[in-house]
């Protein structure tokens, strides 16, 4: 299946949605989550403390990003009137050796991740920033290998 992110394009036989740990997430890394669980076809899979969503086809790939992104844009721009502002970003990642395989011997794929910054106060207030990487909610785009 085709994954396109924004001008980049994968050829993965599937997209993985991770819940690491709920019982440690964010509210916002459960929204996240809970908008790509209500996409149709998407197959639920949960092994102890760990959740995955499956995608096996371009539809719900494309439907499960707008969803993402929906989520996102809302909490960036619904913060409390004055008080904070809000952004976030996609972080991709991914390490490779020469046999093609991560670090814990997996084969290799491509992790997306989401980053988000708040910033607080106002111009005259030095440092007010405040990054936070979702640790609990992951995208991963296996190799067909």
């Amino acid at each position: 299946m085709r994954v396109d992110l924004h001008g980049l394009t994968f050829e993965v036989p599937k997209v993985l949605f991770y819940l690491w740990s709920p019982w440690r997430c964010l509210e916002l890394e459960h929204r996240l989550f809970e908008a790509v669980r209500k996409v149709a076809g998407i197959k639920l899979e949960e092994n102890g403390d760990e959740k995955r969503l499956i995608a096996e086809d371009e539809r719900q790939w494309k439907a499960a990003h707008q969803a993402l992104v929906r989520v996102l844009k809302g909490w960036q721009e619904d913060p409390p009137p004055g008080a904070e502002r809000r952004q976030w970003c996609w972080i991709m990642e991914g390490d490779v050796n020469a046999a093609g395989y991560d670090v814990t011997g997996q084969p290799a794929c491509l992790w997306v991740l989401v980053k988000t910054l708040v910033e607080r106060g106002g111009p005259h207030d030095g440092e007010k920033g405040e990054e936070l990487d979702l640790e609990g909610f992951g995208i991963q785009l296996p190799g067909n290998g």
